[in-house]
């Protein structure tokens, strides 16, 4: 396997690997491969994903998306990491759960629609693994898949908010990145959001970015790459 040396790990439902990540974004931040070679694709694995926030219910979970933000996106994969550092986590219970509105209810679940952020989004809440995983269908299905691509553009944060309840925030996309990640001199900014950025953690691998970061500039980010907002 081509990992660093000191990349320890365990294995995780039987197929995949919880590892240590080399380049940690989060105070603790795991990246969690599939044992065998996959393309990075979310259906077929969002089960899977639900079954992890319940087994590790003190962690955020993320999906990216092969054009929204995926590291390795010929190869399937999750990461998380701590809560309480993404601001949409972060902030849900006071912020954006008292806003959310109801948009199909399911046996053993709800989706609702993500309101009061900056882009749309679907909010799925469940008990279950298998609950999420057939109104996660229902979403899945109303989602564009861009030509010559195989999947919808989305990222995808997932927690436990209770012992009972399992909370995932699907983010449609608009744009793997805004035009400032290809714009010259002063414009350029080398931000190419993935889960996290469009949760309001703009990670920026140059100094110079980070410095010139702000909150009118995070905002046009997620806004340009996401799809919208409710009306």
């Amino acid at each position: 396997m081509n990992r660093p040396a000191d990349q320890t790990g365990m294995p995780l439902l039987g197929k995949y690997h919880f590892l240590l990540n080399p380049n940690p974004i989060l105070p603790r931040h795991y990246t969690i491969p599939l044992r065998h070679h996959n393309r990075q694709q979310i259906q077929g694995h969002y089960e899977d994903l639900m079954k992890m926030v319940a087994k590790l219910n003190n962690l955020l979970f993320f999906y990216n998306g092969p054009l929204c933000g995926a590291s390795a996106p010929d190869h399937m994969h999750f990461q998380a990491g701590s809560r309480g550092v993404v601001p949409l986590e972060r902030d849900w219970k006071e912020v954006y759960r008292p806003q959310m509105s109801c948009l199909r209810k399911g046996d053993g679940g709800t989706v609702y629609q993500l309101n009061g952020y900056l882009c749309a989004g679907y909010v799925i809440i469940a008990s279950t693994a298998e609950a999420h995983q057939a109104l996660f269908d229902s979403v899945y299905s109303m989602l564009p898949v861009p030509e010559g691509e195989y999947e919808p553009m989305m990222n995808i944060l997932a927690w436990a908010d209770s012992e009972e309840e399992l909370v995932s925030v699907v983010l449609p996309r608009a744009k793997h990145r805004p035009d400032c990640y290809h714009a010259e001199g002063d414009a350029k900014t080398l931000v190419s959001p993935g889960a996290l950025d469009m949760g309001g953690l703009l990670i920026t691998p140059r100094e110079e970015d980070f410095k010139k970061m702000n909150a009118p500039l995070a905002k046009a980010i997620i806004q340009e790459c996401g799809v919208g907002t409710w009306k």
